[in-house]
């Protein structure tokens, strides 16, 4: 190995090196309580609350709908197309394996629009793909800011259960701070980056 490629070598470690402490922090200060069990139980209960016993069995029953919501498969409109061959080119939707199979090229162009929120969703209706479901195992509180930046990496989130922000984890096993969406989130806003450079 020369030099120079021990030394790119050791500049990248370095790098994911300080990616990783900056994740930590990140965890450490917007990522508070796990919530898994609380959710699970009220989940359990969606559908044997009768909302009709007073104010209290009515938010009950209410909170029991959003953590059976908050436990609930994850639709993945976007893996499923990419997968199926689709992509965004020049702010359309194509697909260029199907379009060298059908005789007309534009039918291989979907008339939904990247740029619509449900963009994916659309293209995979009007194609006949089925979303990919993510099960949720896991459920953190986490804080405001932390909320809208996983809702920015499309995770699950509920602002309002019972006045705390929870976030509906889909990986499980390994450190949070691990988790791509945290990574991204990290690499977006360079979180804590002085703090991680000591």
């Amino acid at each position: 190995m020369t030099k120079a490629e021990i030394t790119t070598t050791t500049t990248r470690e370095d790098a994911e090196r300080k990616m990783q402490r900056q994740a930590d922090v990140l965890v450490q200060r917007e990522v508070l309580v796990c919530m898994s069990s609380l959710v699970a139980t009220l989940a359990q209960g969606f559908g044997f609350i009768n909302p009709d016993g007073g104010p209290v069995r009515r938010e009950l029953s209410a909170l029991a709908e959003q953590a059976a919501e908050l436990a609930s498969p994850i639709a993945d409109y976007e893996e499923a197309a990419r997968n199926a061959g689709w992509s965004v080119i020049g702010g359309d939707f194509e697909n260029m394996s199907l379009a060298s199979t059908v005789d007309h090229p534009e039918d291989a162009v979907a008339t939904a629009s990247p740029g619509d929120a449900c963009g994916w969703e659309d293209l995979c209706e009007e194609f006949g793909l089925d979303a990919y479901e993510s099960e949720v195992f896991e459920h953190w509180s986490v804080t405001e800011w932390l909320a809208g930046k996983l809702e920015e990496q499309g995770e699950k989130v509920d602002r309002d259960f019972a006045g705390l922000c929870i976030w509906a984890r889909t990986t499980t096993g390994q450190a949070i701070g691990m988790d791509g969406c945290i990574r991204a989130i990290v690499q977006a806003t360079d979180y804590a980056s002085a703090e991680a450079a000591a």
